[in-house]
């Protein structure tokens, strides 16, 4: 009986040690990291990594530039999170991968036969703002754009009752068939637009037409990058534009 007690009394001490290993359950208001997958209008299964903090009451729909994926945010997500916003990071038909992140959308999408063209992606980002909402609690979101989905993002956000707030890393005339200049006139919601220090007068005439009280435009003195890669730590003033990018988001919570 007395080696059967020692024994106990060790694994007991085990058990109470191991609760603090480092792969231990998360605690709940930590950061979680899920993929799910969900079906667009046209039944084509969506790829997403959801970065959910649950003390955290605001959202945002990240969405990547041509040729990459969910992959774009993988480093930037985070950081969103530990500002108080929750994230989805979705993969759009028309890319491929970055930071070794396949776009499983993409993948999806050649192998039904589908385009995957900058155009072919709009419903794929209007489906993700459903899912966003969702996930929010029915709550409007942001919505954050890079490259061409940075287009779509304003494009779609100027009256979409689920969008708070516009974002758009380098956005530009780039979908066929749309005049983004002419079609973003009249927004009546904030709009937060940024590039690399070389695109900034391409993306000033482009948003000329939003009303002054509903725009900001910061404009880095830095070289920058195009896309929302100004936000990872290597790019040449990613801490401006993330002071710029958070103040505004702070300013309309």
């Amino acid at each position: 009986m007395k080696y059967s007690a020692f024994f106990l009394a060790i694994a007991l001490l085990f058990v109470h040690c191991k609760s603090d290993e480092p792969d231990s359950p998360i605690e709940p208001d930590n950061l979680v990291k899920q993929t799910i997958t969900f079906p667009t209008t046209d039944n084509l299964t969506m790829t997403a990594d959801t970065y959910v903090k649950r003390s955290n009451t605001e959202f945002v729909l990240l969405c990547h530039q041509d040729g990459f994926s969910r992959g774009e945010y993988l480093d930037t997500a985070p950081v969103f999170v530990r500002n108080g916003y929750n994230c989805m990071a979705i993969d759009q038909r028309s890319g491929d991968a970055v930071n070794g992140v396949t776009n499983e959308t993409a993948a999806a999408a050649r192998q039904l036969g589908l385009a995957t063209t900058y155009l072919a992606a709009e419903p794929d980002i209007l489906k993700a703002i459903d899912k966003a909402y969702a996930i929010n609690g029915n709550r409007p979101i942001y919505l954050l754009g890079s490259s061409y989905s940075a287009s779509w993002a304003l494009l779609l956000g100027k009256t979409h009752t689920k969008v708070k707030a516009v974002i758009g890393f380098s956005p530009s005339e780039n979908l066929t068939g749309h005049n983004i200049t002419n079609e973003i006139a009249g927004y009546n919601i904030p709009v937060f637009v940024t590039s690399a220090f070389s695109e900034t007068a391409t993306t000033a005439n482009l948003v000329a037409n939003i009303d002054a009280q509903y725009l900001t435009h910061y404009k880095s003195t830095r070289p920058g990058i195009h896309g929302a890669r100004c936000l990872w730590s290597g790019t040449d003033g990613s801490g401006e534009y993330w002071n710029a990018l958070l103040t505004f988001m702070g300013e309309n919570r």
